[in-house]
């Protein structure tokens, strides 16, 4: 059972490449964004906080980008990452796996009328 006495709090540090993101762009708040780099903190927070063997609690994760933005400036953000957050990512990635077990995804699109993926599966799946 995890105590702060017998685990290490950790901060989580994803560095990335690439034109530097808006923290609302991080955490999926804007008309192009979808979220994905905040999510996937949380993903390391759901594998590090269940790891059976690993005595290591993350309490919060860092996006660094290394490039700078065309000001010359480089840009970070910081999220404390909430147990909800993970139990919602927890249950997506069950309800995504017993789809894929049960092969319920067969039907489904991406929602994009130009998806080539989905094209093709039009094409497979008859």
């Amino acid at each position: 059972k995890w105590s702060p006495s017998n685990y290490y709090q950790v901060n989580v540090v994803d560095y990335k490449t690439g034109r530097p993101k808006t923290r609302n762009e991080l955490e999926g708040k804007t008309q192009s964004s979808t979220g994905d780099y905040k999510r996937q903190l949380v993903f390391y927070k759901l594998l590090l906080d269940s790891h059976p063997t690993a005595k290591l609690k993350m309490v919060s994760g860092e996006i660094d980008f290394v490039e700078p933005d065309s000001k010359g400036n480089f840009r970070k953000e910081k999220f404390l990452i909430s147990d909800d957050e993970v139990k919602e990512l927890k249950e997506t990635v069950v309800d995504i796996s017993e789809q894929v077990l049960n092969l319920k995804f067969q039907d489904k699109t991406c929602g994009d009328r130009d998806c080539e993926f989905c094209e093709l599966r039009k094409k497979v799946v008859k």
